[in-house]
């Protein structure tokens, strides 16, 4: 139980630091560009992540890194979406849709294609249909979204 809680900490945390890396790369690529925003977000990004792994990462034992195999090449693409993900989200929010809009919809289309995703198993994520329950759900996040969009 105490694990899930700080999991669920941690996913809110997460979506605290998404908010506020939205608010500034905005700033920044309303006084430069888009595409600059994003490489300075990705730049620092790079930078931060290789202090962290400075910091927390210990080194596996051989035996444990003899273990894994070599990933496909695909995985290594993750960041690419995660670069449309901040160009795209300034251009949103610098076009005049403010933030808390621009996050609603954005889980809207992370629900849409995490729907497809379970169903087709796509990506090596197991296949899992749509159920009853997964529907009401989204429509209520829906109409949750629709309320943050519209009574703004």
């Amino acid at each position: 139980m105490i694990s899930n809680i700080k999991n669920i900490l941690i996913a809110i945390l997460s979506g605290f630091f998404l908010t506020l890396m939205f608010q500034a790369n905005s700033a920044l690529s309303e006084k430069t560009s888009p595409v600059v925003a994003s490489w300075v977000a990705h730049g620092t990004g790079v930078l931060c992540s290789l202090l962290l792994i400075q910091l927390f990462v210990k080194k596996a034992p051989k035996k444990l890194a003899n273990k894994f195999k070599k990933p496909p090449i695909w995985m290594y693409f993750g960041g690419i979406p995660g670069a449309l993900v901040v160009i795209l989200a300034n251009m949103v929010i610098n076009g005049g849709i403010p933030i808390s809009s621009t996050i609603s919809l954005g889980l809207v289309g992370q629900l849409l294609f995490s729907f497809i995703s379970d169903h087709f198993g796509l990506f090596g994520s197991p296949k899992r249909k749509l159920s009853r329950s997964d529907i009401y759900i989204f429509i209520l996040i829906i109409s949750g979204c629709s309320l943050i969009i519209y009574s703004l």
